[in-house]
């Protein structure tokens, strides 16, 4: 359904072009159901194919589900977990949507159970943080704490370095920021 399920480049075995034409109302549905498979690979199938896919307007129709993809760790077959988790996270970032960077700073904390390829999620939720400039600035500490608890000789630590100096040097936020939860703003309130 989501293209990719067998990877041999067989005819047929990539649908992902007719998926996407669908009508939303078919293929939000779809999409949903397979983003909550239970098991890591068709998880993926379905979190790659966000990525590879859906537009601003099907990612703010599904927002919570690719939140709840990038947040929450497989139950069954977690030894490839890691994997729609970066999906999910790369398609909030790639849209630019704001809700991302606190997920994406949720993610550098390895659940138990869950450290075999932390760097298959930690990595593209550090990647995911820099590219929101000066507006993930609010990260840079606790970020900055985790210099002195990871490995240094890890994968994730070289990319956490990197994205420090990212977001340390932003002058400005990418334009296109988009939230798409609704969200207070401040306002002055005068009382007698």
């Amino acid at each position: 359904l989501f293209g990719n399920a067998v990877p041999d480049g067989s005819p047929g075995n990539n649908v992902a072009a007719y998926t996407i034409n669908a009508n939303t109302n078919l293929l939000y549905p779809a999409v949903r159901a397979g983003l909550k498979q239970p098991d890591s690979y068709p998880r993926f199938g379905a979190a790659n194919f966000a990525y590879n896919n859906l537009s601003l307007t099907n990612v703010k129709a599904l927002l919570l589900d690719l939140i709840e993809v990038a947040a929450v760790e497989c139950q069954a077959d977690t030894m490839w977990s890691m994997n729609p988790r970066d999906k999910g996270i790369s398609t909030l970032a790639k849209h630019k949507v704001v809700e991302a960077m606190p997920v994406a700073l949720a993610m550098l904390v390895t659940p138990t159970g869950f450290g075999w390829g932390e760097d298959g999620f930690k990595v593209p939720a550090l990647n995911a943080l820099a590219t929101y400039g000066d507006a993930a600035r609010w990260t840079l500490p606790t970020l900055k704490s985790y210099l002195s608890t990871w490995d240094p000789a890890a994968t994730e630590y070289a990319t956490l370095n990197t994205t420090i100096a990212s977001i340390s040097s932003a002058t400005t936020s990418p334009s296109g920021l988009t939230n798409l939860l609704p969200f207070a703003n401040s306002q002055v309130v005068t009382t007698t």
